[in-house]
């Protein structure tokens, strides 16, 4: 739900039951997705939980922080998943370089 992306058969997720207004709704989101918003701490600041608009400025905004100009204009069109997933990744590496 944070990225917008399908997730695939078989693919692990995490899933939360909720109620908002009296309504139960399902919360999903892809394993990548969850341990972004952990590393780079978006929930300190969402007072009423992250939602997929907040995550998606996040993520924009990291990458234009952390990117070169050529990769972050790259990224542009990318989906989120694809995102959340490079941005994983070059943390991963130690020491990587976001180029």
């Amino acid at each position: 739900m944070l990225c917008n992306g399908k997730i695939a058969k078989g693919q692990r997720y995490y899933r939360q039951t909720c109620v908002y207004d009296d309504k139960p709704y399902d919360f999903i989101e892809h394993e990548e997705c969850k341990a972004i918003a952990r590393e780079l701490d978006m929930y300190d600041d969402c007072d009423e939980g992250l939602t997929d608009e907040i995550f998606r400025e996040f993520i924009d905004q990291y990458i234009y922080d952390n990117y070169t100009e050529e990769v972050s204009d790259a990224l542009v069109a990318v989906p989120y998943y694809d995102k959340v997933k490079k941005v994983l990744n070059d943390l991963e590496k130690e020491g990587g370089s976001h180029d």
